[in-house]
């Protein structure tokens, strides 16, 4: 087993990621792979997402020409000190958790073609 420390908005961004890639058409051996790791990545992010779905429900705004909801304002007004909305929001996105993982090789990635980038995969694969 492999372990990686990340942080909760990293974890998120993996999550997207994995979700990403198992849409594109792969080896099963790949998917398997990446299903395992997506979710360990979710277990592991359980009690952070139910903490930010907590502040959202709490300081978020609904901006209804995009789907998602934001916490506003980052600062206060006429100043460059944070809202303490925001400083919660970064506290919970900030904190590191460990997510434990089978091995991943680069070889599983042979035939998948792809324009994006996967900056926190790319971290564990090796």
């Amino acid at each position: 087993m492999e372990t990686i420390i990340l942080k909760v908005y990293e974890a998120i961004n993996l999550e997207a990621e994995i979700l990403d890639i198992l849409k594109l058409k792969a080896p099963i051996k790949l998917k398997f792979t990446l299903t395992d790791l997506l979710l360990k990545t979710q277990y592991s992010l359980a009690a952070a997402k139910q903490l930010l779905s907590a502040l959202f429900e709490k300081y978020g705004e609904i901006d209804e020409s995009n789907p998602a909801i934001s916490i506003l304002p980052q600062f206060i007004e006429g100043t460059s000190k944070k809202t303490d909305s925001f400083l919660e929001y970064e506290a919970i996105n900030n904190c590191e958790i460990e997510i434990q993982y089978k091995y991943i090789d680069l070889d599983l990635f042979e035939n998948i073609e792809s324009d994006n980038n996967y900056p926190i995969l790319f971290r564990l694969i090796k």
